[in-house]
């Protein structure tokens, strides 16, 4: 079960840096700045989630 949350955990790092890539390349289009304070936040949420799900299951890569 440990193992599930663990890869849970990365797959939602690997989403929240993907939001906030997102939220950054929207900068040099058409910035909105609301739409971009949204994507971060929503990006560091996820990002920061995935990371108390890994250190939840206690698995360290060494």
């Amino acid at each position: 079960m440990k193992t599930i949350i663990y890869y849970l955990g990365k797959s939602l790092q690997l989403i929240g840096m993907g939001t906030v890539l997102i939220a950054f390349i929207s900068f040099f289009g058409e910035p909105k700045m609301g739409l971009m304070f949204k994507l971060t936040a929503m990006g560091l949420v996820e990002f920061y989630g995935g990371y108390i799900l890994i250190s939840y299951t206690g698995v360290k890569n060494d």
